[in-house]
């Protein structure tokens, strides 16, 4: 069980760290726009995704009066890093390089 843990620890940092590296790495125009147009859909889903978490924090902790589990950031991270590749590939297919 701890060789799995080990094992999905290190396909998630290599899936986030190459997620860093492909922001920042230089191209032509209708690359930069590809990227910009994944990063600014990313960002309205998670602008969305957030605002729908403060909105179950109230409920729970006003209306039913139970602990709230809070999300998990690692679960998180690797769920938008997914999401943001998604995108790209959605916008690579769309806009062609």
């Amino acid at each position: 069980m701890s060789s799995l843990l080990i094992i999905g620890f290190i396909v998630l940092v290599l899936l986030i760290t190459t997620f860093i590296v492909y922001l920042f790495k230089k191209g032509d125009e209708r690359k930069q726009f590809i990227k910009m147009k994944a990063a600014s859909a990313t960002f309205i889903v998670v602008l969305v995704y957030l605002i729908l978490e403060i909105f179950s924090v109230i409920y729970h902790t006003t209306i039913t009066h139970q602990k709230y589990e809070m999300m998990n950031p690692l679960v998180t991270l690797v769920t938008f890093c997914i999401l943001y590749f998604i995108a790209l590939f959605f916008f690579k297919r769309k806009y062609g390089y």
